[in-house]
This record gives structure tokens, sequence and C-alpha cells, in this order.
């Protein structure tokens, strides 16, 4: 990740503050101790910030995903500009239809989408043909450029903990029920949504978005995870530990895309 500066816009300039958010300028922002997250694809923060108006304060939620072209590109670098887009896209485009739904979700405040993202798209459809020929290969990516800023309401008094409590776990459940509920069979919307968001493959955690290596790593990382959860899950040891699964075989890494596009869901 470029090392840009967490109150710098998407086209790499210093954020304006007095224009950042609609609802009114402000005359400061700093990262509440202790919250900075700096990821290879993002970089966020809780920020305390001072409205310009009667100098009273308040907290937001921000996240940038830097991407300088000078910069040397990351490996898989699309495909996490991919899903960041898809993030800002869903608060910018849907999370408005959902919150008059009824849906619980953050505040959006501002959303920034780089308008270099939007040549990913071309790209997208024709990689998403390519994977089911076997005789055609996907296109080159377009050089590395843009980046996505969002700026959400602060849930300060929210905390996200692993593994969850079955409290936790409960409530999880029952918001992404209203959430997938609000749209149930709203055709032109999951149509729309397919097509903004979920176009080649859908988002960054999407089967189709592993590559090879990443497969062949599940060897390694199951046992780390079975380490980790497995007394907390309480599921049937011999089920966690079954070996089946791991069997990745070297020829499966050549046909890994499209088996990855037979387990993926369409967005559909």
């Amino acid at each position: 990740m470029a090392a840009l500066d967490l109150l710098t816009d998407v086209d790499g300039e210093p954020l304006d503050l007095s224009t950042l958010l609609e609802g009114g300028a402000i005359s400061r922002a700093d990262i509440v101790p202790g919250t900075e997250r700096r990821w290879a694809q993002s970089h966020s923060a809780a920020l305390r910030v001072q409205w310009s108006s009667d100098g009273g304060q308040g907290f937001v939620f921000l996240k940038r995903t830097p991407a300088d072209p000078a910069a040397p590109p990351r490996p898989n670098w699309q495909r996490d500009a991919i899903s960041c887009r898809a993030e800002a896209r869903f608060y910018a485009e849907f999370a408005p239809v959902l919150r008059e739904r009824g849906v619980r979700l953050p505040r959006c405040h501002a959303v920034r989408i780089d308008p270099r993202l939007d040549a990913l798209h071309d790209g997208e459809r024709a990689a998403a043909a390519a994977v089911t020929a076997t005789s055609s290969s996907p296109p080159p990516p377009p050089p590395q450029c843009g980046g996505t800023l969002l700026v959400l309401e602060c849930l300060d008094a929210a905390a996200q903990h692993s593994p969850l409590s079955r409290v936790q776990a409960l409530r999880s459940l029952t918001a992404l029920a209203r959430f997938h509920a609000a749209a149930w069979e709203d055709a032109p919307l999951l149509a729309r949504a397919a097509e903004r968001l979920h176009l080649g493959g859908g988002t960054w955690w999407s089967l189709q978005k592993r590559d090879a290596a990443e497969l062949d790593r599940m060897v390694e990382t199951w046992p780390a995870f079975l380490t980790a959860f497995g007394p907390a899950v309480r599921i049937p040891p011999p089920l966690l530990s079954r070996s089946a699964p791991l069997q990745w075989s070297p020829h499966q890494s050549f046909v890994s895309p499209l088996s990855s596009l037979s387990l993926s869901l369409s967005g559909r």
C-alpha cells in the first residue's frame, strides 16, 4: 500500500475538511488513538471532529483505499480495488434504499470513488466471460489506479469479538436475516446490485477471487483455524478434523478458476 496519509482524498490531495461532509463543515479532525488500522488494501480510523459552525465535537469513522500509480503494483491489487469499490457503491447507491425499508445500517456521511475505478468494469466483464472459456484467458489488468473514501457514523458503542458470544451470534444472524428480507424478491433492485456490486465474481471474499496459491494455502490455514476456534464453536471434533476437504492435488490448481466459479454465487 502506498504510504499516503489517512486524511487524503481519492486524488491524492489533502482532504478539504470544509466540504467533506454534507451536514456541516469541519474545522479540525484528529485520529482517535488506538483506532487506526492499516491493511494492504485500506487505511481507516475513528476521527474526533470539530464543527466549524459552533465549535462542537463529534466522532466519525473514515476509511480510504489509497492507490499510488507510482508505487509497484501489489499482488491482487485489482481484486482489492474492485471489492473496496463495491463497498463504496453499496453505501452510495443501496444503503439509502435499505435504510428506508428499516434495515439498521451506519449512517453514511460521505462517499467518494475515483472515476478511474470505473475502468475496471469492462475488464470484469471480459474476465467473467473468459473464465468460462477454456480457449481464452482474461485480458491483462489496467494500470493500478484509483481509490475510495468512506465517512460513516462512528459505532463507538459497538464491538465485535472473536469468536462471537451466543447472544452476539444471534443478533448478527437476525440482522443478516432482516438485511436480506428487505430486498426479498425485489428483482429490479437485485439485478442492479448484481450489476453494480457482483459483476465478475462479487466481493473480495468470493471464491472466484482466490488464486491457485491461496487455494493451496487452505491446507496450512485449516489447522490454525481449528486451534483458534475449534473449542468455541462446539462442533463435533470428527467433523472439524476431517481431512477430505483438504486433499487439494496439484492438478486442481490448474482448474481452480472453473471450480471456484462453480462453487460461487452469481449475485442474482
